[in-house]
């Protein structure tokens, strides 16, 4: 086995991704971690398990507490990196690729600042959206390994940035952003009212070799998508699929806004209930990667817009293994998949706003305080 880095940033990874395993989520340890893969680390989490505990102890905060808190405790020269003006064009200039990016990343904190990081990761995302996150950050090791200490991988490389400093008035946001991870939050008066682009990749999609040989961290959004295809017939499977071939990416990119056109595909009014539940279940597994309040905001509004306005696309292949893409899309927004790259076993998914992208919805405020009493938070 490999020489595990130790540094607090990994181990909060490796506790994270042990731990939230054995929890009540769909997804289990093998899906990240096989067996045999969990009992070569069990060994390291006895180690690391008073560490572990002082740094997953804080209960879960509101975003703003949290963010509040995280900022600080960064050193002056942090916070000169990590805070930038509410309109720095720099909040739109987000990526999923390896690169060079502004703010702070995991890599420069210490043990303390470093849990303050994963308390605001935390504030924002479920359980589920925390080790998906997590085991997302950790395959960059896994292909550091894998490709002789390739030094573009680097599974501490996630930066921190804020566009106003956290506050329960006005409007500022929070990014936290590296290879195939992109959250962007936008809070006004204390509230979220912004969650996209949000974006989540794995590369490998599967993991092939290694101690960690089988682990797969994007696996409902997979099978559930592939599910909903197989359930289709003839009829409906020639309506949903809209080109035989896979896009080499999503096709909203990394875009400031995201230009798709007009819903193709099968409709949601075109599905049997079943076909319909598998949509909405499909769905969910992307909004359930917020804090469930949230989620329960986000699954509002896309109903108030009407799941029957709803459209599901696939393009290319319906075999494992195979390149292939789809998305969902309805009035308000667009979630994409693909799995093209590196013999389909690298996968990107974005969902993005067509409305509140980075924030931007006045009739978001309009429709949660009049029409449902709902909040953001």
């Amino acid at each position: 086995m490999d020489e595990v880095d130790q540094s607090p940033v990994h181990v909060v990874h490796w506790v994270h991704l042990v731990q939230n395993s054995r929890t009540r989520n769909p997804l289990v340890a093998s899906d990240v971690f096989p067996l045999k893969m969990t009992r070569l680390i069990f060994g390291m989490l006895v180690l690391f398990l008073l560490v572990g505990t002082v740094l997953l102890s804080a209960e879960r905060q509101d975003v703003t507490a949290a963010a509040r808190r995280f900022v600080g405790l960064l050193s002056a020269q942090q916070q000169a990196s990590a805070l930038f003006a509410p309109e720095d064009a720099e909040r739109f200039n987000w990526h999923y690729i390896p690169r060079a990016r502004k703010g702070v990343p995991f890599r420069d904190l210490d043990a303390a600042q470093t849990a303050a990081g994963d308390a605001l990761l935390q504030a924002a995302l479920s359980e589920d959206g925390h080790r998906k996150a997590n085991a997302i950050m950790h395959l960059d090791q896994i292909l550091y390994d894998q490709e002789g200490h390739n030094p573009i991988r680097d599974p501490r490389g996630y930066f921190f940035s804020f566009f106003g400093r956290p506050g329960d008035s006005g409007e500022w946001a929070w990014r936290l952003e590296g290879h195939h991870l992109s959250l962007n939050l936008t809070i006004r008066d204390g509230k979220i009212v912004g969650v996209t682009p949000f974006f989540f990749g794995a590369n490998p999609a599967i993991v092939k070799q290694g101690p960690e040989q089988g682990g797969q961290v994007l696996r409902q959004e997979e099978e559930l998508g592939r599910n909903l295809l197989l359930s289709l017939d003839q009829s409906e499977k020639a309506s949903a699929v809209i080109e035989t071939r896979a896009p080499a990416d999503i096709i909203t990119r990394a875009s400031r806004r995201p230009e798709i056109g007009a819903p193709v595909g099968l409709s949601y009014g075109s599905m049997t209930p079943a076909q319909q539940q598998l949509l909405v279940r499909l769905l969910r597994v992307y909004v359930d990667r917020l804090q469930p309040n949230q989620a329960e905001s986000e699954m509002a509004l896309m109903k108030h817009d009407g799941l029957d306005r709803l459209y599901f696309a696939w393009a290319g292949e319906d075999q494992p293994g195979r390149p292939h893409y789809y998305r969902i899309q309805g009035p308000s927004f667009v979630i994409e998949y693909d799995n093209t790259q590196n013999n389909a076993n690298h996968i990107h998914s974005s969902w993005r706003s067509f409305r509140s992208d980075f924030g931007r919805d006045p009739l978001r405020t309009h429709y949660e305080h009049d029409h449902t009493g709902q909040h953001a938070d």
